[in-house]
């Protein structure tokens, strides 16, 4: 059963079929009970004025995850540092997109720290473990 959309909140729908797609895949295995929640497809802006855009924050009894989405067709191969992904033929090569994320998650990590409704609650914030 599908997180019900009180718990499932997209903030805007992905231009990406294979986003979409990934993001249905984890909607529909993600528990619909409390404390379980999850945010997807948003942006926010660093303490820096750096826009971040964020695939899907879960919110679970652990923790809050950042989930950065790379599901396109092809194939994979890399390192710590570079991947390289082929599609039909054509090669690409990116950064490895853990680093992006570690740092979108810090950034966040920081953002919510300097909340007053954060502060107030005495919450343990979220930490990178990297």
């Amino acid at each position: 059963m599908a997180m019900s959309l009180s718990r499932w909140q997209a903030v805007s729908q992905s231009q990406f079929a294979w986003e979409r797609e990934a993001l249905d895949w984890l909607r529909n295995h993600l528990p619909d009970r409390e404390p379980w929640h999850a945010w997807t497809n948003f942006e926010f802006i660093d303490e820096e004025g750096k826009v971040n855009e964020v695939d899907a924050l879960v919110l679970t009894p652990a923790g809050l995850f950042l989930i950065e989405i790379k599901s396109r067709p092809g194939e994979v191969t890399g390192d710590a540092h570079t991947w390289l992904w082929v599609t039909d033929g054509r090669e690409r090569a990116y950064d490895n997109p853990l680093i992006l994320a570690n740092r979108k998650s810090k950034r966040l990590a920081s953002l919510l720290r300097r909340q007053s409704s954060v502060f107030k609650a005495k919450c343990a914030c979220p930490s990178s473990s990297r």
